[in-house]
């Protein structure tokens, strides 16, 4: 009996969280690939899990052991009906589409039932177990479930995601989940039979008392004790995707990214859940201090760490913090009679969390604030509850301590663009990101500049002087991709190099993925046209508006920019016959990795002229991008290099480095091409499909 119920639960926490990750790679292309996407998702699921922990309550509250197992086993088979859960074509987004309604609408009729299932599976079972082996402690099962939804999450990257597609990891997920089904069906007769009695308040575990430090394991609940329930798994979700946010807006929004947080993240759950000799409150409040200075350190000297030991330090912090918060979590758990209320009240805090996140940060603030809110709210709360047990004063002055560090902190801090004297005139913040337009005062007022930032990366820079407001900068100068595909393209038509001012050229039509600030718009002559595909409006109203930048209003061509994520916009248009198309849509230094597919550029392709350049602008501190490109290329057969500019500071331009495609061979062979080729050695490198994307070969 104890095995039946300890392999279903372990299963059902590994579809659980194995589900999440799946679901996800289908839908993030669909919103723009950027972190938000699984920042929602995150919440959507929070709320499915919040809803199976209702249920299970309820279930148990209300309805006699026999009653329980028939409603249960019958729910049970009509999640069955629902399988697989491979998302309808239909359920993708239109244009305009309302990102976090229209995510919460594909993922409840996709997964819903079935995961409210596996929801429920943890608290309904352990209720179950109690009852029928009274004398035996259900929360080792909980630190069981854990470890089952880790490996879930670590088995993916390395195992599920690189040997299976999409579609493949749904139907064995789906497989799977029958199994479960049948375990559980086998649980519920178990239940049926065996589950007369009633939950003991007393067990075995009280005897735990007095050798447990803080000799927490009570009867009495207080409402302050359901406080701490509800907050403590609050703040450890808010600091989870604070975190994960973080890592992926500066490298890149895919599974593996998401998974290591959260398998840290059940990690501390599984530490604290499985005994109470594991926690040490005291070591750990050490710990966590520690990790947030070595944070604000990091965060005031940036340029001292690599990326893996920034992700290692963020990482540090989410653990030391997750594991106060679950630790004060465990100290204050109730008898098994009031098991399912306690999950109940660690699920809505964990949407909370995720509600706090993705929905209410995104409308009071206009900048990324989760991170610092979550380690003060963890300081503050957990003063309280040390408090509420009446701890030494020694403990309570070590926190002191933690809130003068963060206060140091929130003085001192200074994100490292606005180290260079810049002002910043106009921030704001949607689902896409933050975006800030600063002010550059230069020596001289013919150099003084307005600047696009996203996250932690510049998206465009135009000068104030009236003359030099058309000179093309930034990634867009001349010298750089752009400038070279286009005097590669005039070499092929005129046999002449490309002049900005050459007013009797043929006309061009450009296509652009990502608008930016309009930069490339300084090379329009009347006869030109643009097409811009721009997934953020607010992108659009920053370029547009007159006050900061003036390449669109300013540009002779004809325009227009079409909002949505290109690829799904791309689809639904016709043959383009592009001469030149720019792929540059990347959110702070992050990839939307399905823009860089060979999916997507076959999409491309196919609104290219025969003899049109396809540009993309690969520029990436962390990620050798390049090398992702020309792979594709030599998968499609297609003429391929690598260019490279340092940039000028005079002319405002910055260094970037592009890959430049084009069947025509002849194209690309000029002598502007040949000055500028980057003949770095590239990576050998796996094709990156719409089915697979291997970050870990093209780290810096």
């Amino acid at each position: 009996m104890p095995l039946i119920f300890a392999l279903t639960i372990f299963t059902g926490a590994f579809l659980l969280f194995q589900v999440q990750p799946i679901i996800g790679k289908f839908i993030l292309p669909w919103y723009g690939g950027g972190p938000a996407v699984w920042t929602t998702c995150m919440l959507i699921f929070q709320l499915l899990l919040l809803a199976g922990y209702v249920y299970a309550h309820l279930l148990t509250k209300y309805f006699k052991p026999s009653r329980q197992a028939i409603i249960h086993s019958l729910f049970i088979v009509v999640s069955l009906c629902l399988l697989p859960i491979t998302p309808a074509e239909s359920l993708k987004p239109g244009i305009n589409t309302e990102p976090i309604t229209s995510i919460l609408i594909l993922l409840i009729a996709t997964v819903g039932m079935p995961y409210l299932i596996l929801s429920a599976t943890g608290p309904l079972l352990q209720g179950w177990f109690a009852r029928c082996l009274p004398g035996k402690s259900p929360y080792r099962l909980y630190a069981l479930s854990n470890v089952g939804s880790m490996l879930a999450l670590i088995s993916y990257p390395f195992l599920v995601e690189p040997a299976v597609t999409r579609t493949q990891q749904t139907h064995i997920w789906s497989w799977i989940m029958a199994a479960f089904a049948v375990m559980s069906i086998a649980c519920a007769f178990i239940m049926k039979l065996k589950g007369t009695g009633p939950i003991f308040a007393q067990s075995n575990e009280i005897q735990l008392k007095g050798t447990d430090p803080f000799n927490s394991y009570q009867d009495k609940i207080t409402l302050s004790r359901r406080f701490f329930w509800l907050a403590f798994p609050a703040i450890a979700c808010l600091e989870l995707l604070a975190i994960t946010a973080k890592i992926t807006q500066d490298i890149a929004a895919i599974p593996f990214l998401w998974i290591l947080p959260l398998a840290i993240y059940l990690l501390t759950f599984i530490i604290c859940f499985d005994s109470h000799r594991w926690y040490k409150h005291s070591i750990f409040v050490l710990l966590f201090i520690s990790a947030i200075g070595l944070t604000v350190w990091q965060r005031l000297q940036p340029d001292r760490f690599s990326l893996p030991q920034e992700i290692a330090i963020y990482l540090a912090l989410l653990f030391t913090c997750a594991m106060v918060c679950h630790g004060q979590l465990y100290y204050l758990r109730p008898g098994h009679h009031k098991l399912t209320s306690y999950y109940l009240m660690i699920a809505a805090g964990g949407a909370l969390g995720g509600f706090i996140v993705a929905v209410i940060c995104p409308l009071i603030f206009d900048s990324y604030l989760e991170l610092n809110l979550g380690i003060i709210a963890c300081i503050m709360f957990t003063l309280l509850a040390d408090i509420h047990r009446r701890l030494p004063l020694s403990r309570r002055l070590i926190w002191a301590m933690a809130i003068m560090i963060v206060g140091i902190w929130s003085v001192l801090y200074r994100t490292p663009v606005d180290s260079g004297g810049r002002t910043s005139l106009y921030q704001t913040r949607n689902f896409f990101g933050v975006l800030t337009v600063w002010t550059d005062a230069a020596d001289s007022p013919l150099d003084a500049r307005y600047l696009l930032q996203h996250g932690t990366t510049f998206h465009g820079i135009q000068f104030q002087d009236a003359v030099k407001r058309r000179i093309p900068t930034a990634y867009y100068g001349t010298e750089a991709g752009v400038g070279i595909a286009l005097d590669a393209i005039s070499h092929h038509r005129r046999g002449i190099p490309f002049a900005i001012d050459d007013t009797a050229r043929d006309p061009l039509r450009f296509g652009v993925v990502g608008l930016g600030v309009g930069t490339i718009a300084a090379y329009g002559l009347p006869s030109d046209y643009f097409c811009f595909y721009e997934i953020d409006p607010a992108v659009l109203k920053i370029a547009e508006d007159d006050r900061w930048f003036s390449y669109l209003s300013g540009c002779p061509s004809d325009y227009e920019v079409l909002i949505g994520d290109a690829r799904l916009v791309m689809d639904t248009q016709p043959d383009q016959d592009f001469d030149l198309l720019v792929i540059d849509a990347f959110s702070s230094d992050s990839i939307p990795v399905h823009l860089l597919t060979v999916e997507a550029v076959n999409v491309y392709l196919r609104h290219l002229d025969q003899d049109g350049v396809l540009a993309f602008h690969l520029s990436n501190r962390h990620l050798d991008l390049p090398s992702v490109v020309l792979r594709l290329a030599e998968e499609l057969g297609i003429n391929a290099c690598q260019v490279h500019d340092d940039g000028d500071d005079d002319i405002a331009t910055l260094a970037a480095t592009w890959v430049l495609l084009c069947r025509n061979e002849n194209i690309l062979n000029t002598q502007m091409v040949d000055s500028k080729e980057d003949m770095v050695k590239k990576k050998e490198v796996s094709l990156w499909t719409d089915d697979f994307v291997n970050l870990f070969e093209i780290l810096k």
